[in-house]
């Protein structure tokens, strides 16, 4: 089946299907589970760098060029958040990127076979699934 998905459906599915590989699954639904993951990541990926991308574009710099960070209340850097010059242009780039799609083709899943194999996961997993389970 082809899908179409924005970067958030995107990054949700390849979590849930990356949660329910850690589980013991039958070999047949363990291979396209895999599969699955395959196909997303390298999309996956590709957001990834161009939303780093983005954040350094917009980054407050210090005297050696690296990323200022945002600090809290006391003084402590907070993780993974920077100061940025234009939050607006910056935010107006990231939600462009986070509604930008892409198609892959993937082989559903149904949800009889996931409650035949018995797992024990989030339903942030499953939920994260979206289009790819099936009835």
């Amino acid at each position: 089946m082809k899908l179409t998905l924005t970067r958030p459906e995107l990054v949700a599915m390849l979590r849930g299907t990356e949660e329910i590989l850690q589980e013991r699954l039958p070999v047949s639904l363990a291979l396209r589970l895999r599969q699955v993951v395959r196909a997303l990541q390298p999309h996956a990926k590709d957001a990834e760098e161009l939303e780093r991308e983005i954040v350094l574009r917009y980054a407050v710099k210090d005297d050696a060029g690296n990323p200022v960070p945002v600090l809290d209340g006391e003084g402590a850097p907070q993780p993974g958040m920077v100061q940025v010059t234009d939050p607006e242009a910056a935010h107006r780039e990231l939600r462009e990127l986070a509604l930008c799609t892409v198609q892959v083709e993937v082989e559903p899943v149904s949800a009889a076979e996931l409650e035949a194999a018995g797992l024990r996961v989030s339903g942030a997993a499953i939920v994260g699934l979206g289009e790819l389970l099936v009835a």
